[in-house]
């Protein structure tokens, strides 16, 4: 009998994706001057066609935006859009193996498929476009507002291989 990780439970439903929507107050108010966005990034989606990846950081990265201004707050959630999450969408199921997890299908199958670039660990708001960070690759350009994936973005002039660090950390010059 399999049993599922003591994890899955507390993020085991997909999340639905929301356009840019208002957000009601239910109790206080928001201050008055709060301008500016908010993101979070994180796997919106654990699993498809009745398979579960083998562990949360396999997800597809999901993004909700926090936006507050004059009108109050709004939001938008929307799923990164890579390459593998689209034809897993097409698919209806899981096709690549990655962190916790082989790709499904014959013993062969494994080496024939590269993993999938999930976008689901961190998030870096740049002044022209969001970036969607995983360890594993370059990350994804995000539209600032809603939120569509503009595609894979190589920070002018990264290679493809050598990947970028889903968690950044500013330096400090000796001296």
């Amino acid at each position: 009998m399999i049993t599922a990780p003591a994890w899955a439970g507390s993020i085991a439903q997909p999340a639905n994706e929301f356009p840019l929507t208002a957000l009601p107050i239910l109790s206080g108010q928001v201050p008055p001057g709060l301008r500016g966005s908010l993101y979070r990034n994180g796997p919106g989606r654990l699993g498809r066609g009745g398979m579960s990846v083998g562990h949360w950081f396999d997800g597809d990265g999901a993004i909700l935006a926090v936006h507050f201004g004059e009108a109050g707050a709004q939001a938008t959630y929307r799923y990164v859009q890579t390459s593998g999450y689209l034809a897993e969408s097409e698919a209806g199921e899981l096709l690549y193996g990655n962190y916790g997890m082989k790709a499904p299908g014959a013993f062969w199958n494994q080496w024939l498929r590269s993993i999938k670039n999930v976008a689901n660990t961190s998030v870096i708001a740049l002044d022209d476009r969001l970036l969607a960070l995983w360890e594993g690759g370059n990350p994804h350009a995000i539209d600032l507002h809603s939120l569509k994936t503009i595609g894979v973005d190589n920070l002018d002039g990264l290679e493809p291989t050598w990947g970028y660090s889903a968690h950044p950390k500013a330096g400090f010059a000796d001296g």
